[in-house]
This record gives structure tokens, C-alpha cells and sequence, in this order.
């Protein structure tokens, strides 16, 4: 359990051929950093995204 106003670790690892982009609460972009520091004020729910880095993309 997470208390409220604390800071939660968020960590991302992106799988072979997939790039982090970033983590979003809905539509809004909180960081585009793969390690990021929430601070939790209420029950919300956060997304990685990733998208797939094709080959000839490296």
C-alpha cells in the first residue's frame, strides 16, 4: 500500500525491439524518462508506452 503524497518508483524495461516513450496519466505525457518519481496524491492509474523500433529504425 502506497500512502498518499509519498513518491512511488516507476521503472520501465523495454522489450527487444520496442523504445520507451514515455508515462502518461490518460492523455498527458508525466515523463519520458524510463525512471520516474511519482508522487501519489490519490488512487490514479499511470501508463508505460512503447513503441516498436523496426530494424532499419536503429
Amino acid at each position: 500500500m502506497t500512502r498518499f503524497a509519498n513518491y512511488s518508483p516507476l521503472y520501465s524495461i523495454p522489450r527487444e525491439n520496442a523504445e520507451f516513450v514515455g508515462w502518461y496519466k490518460g492523455d498527458v505525457l508525466l515523463s519520458s524518462e524510463n525512471t520516474y518519481q511519482h508522487q501519489v496524491k490519490a488512487e490514479e492509474e499511470l501508463i508505460a508506452k512503447f513503441r516498436e523500433v523496426r530494424s532499419d529504425d536503429q
